[in-house]
């Protein structure tokens, strides 16, 4: 009788040990599942945020092939118009595709590296 209430006493000190540790394994769960839900709201915004300037990119891709082919037009027009001397103006023609690349191109190559070089940060900060 006594070693029936001993070995009751023992597994009730065994019971009480493996539900204080599957207690400890429930919260080690439950911080587990809140940084995974915080590290898919970060995934997220992250995505979101790529597509944001993905498009923005393709936008201002669009408004440099518009701007090149207006300054090609009007290079033909250039080309085309009988100056008063009969030749034509090669400085100016230097100067206007000067200006578009110093204006245009220069600031869209810098704006494009910066978006381009800021994705794989914004990606990988994403997932820590």
């Amino acid at each position: 009788m006594f070693t029936l209430q001993a070995e009751g006493v023992e597994m009730d000190g065994r019971n009480s040990a493996l539900l204080a540790e599957m207690s400890r394994w429930r919260q080690q769960v439950a911080g587990l599942e809140e940084r995974l839900e915080a590290a898919a709201g970060e995934k997220a915004a992250a995505e979101a945020e790529r597509e944001h300037c993905e498009a923005r990119q393709a936008a201002l891709q669009e408004s440099v092939h518009g701007y090149l082919s207006e300054i090609a037009s009007l290079h033909r027009r250039l080309q085309g118009r009988p100056s008063s001397s009969g030749r034509r103006c090669p400085p100016f023609r230097y100067l206007l595709w000067g200006l578009a690349i110093f204006f245009i191109l220069d600031p869209l190559e810098r704006l494009i590296f910066l978006l381009w070089s800021n994705l794989p940060n914004a990606f990988v900060q994403s997932h820590r």
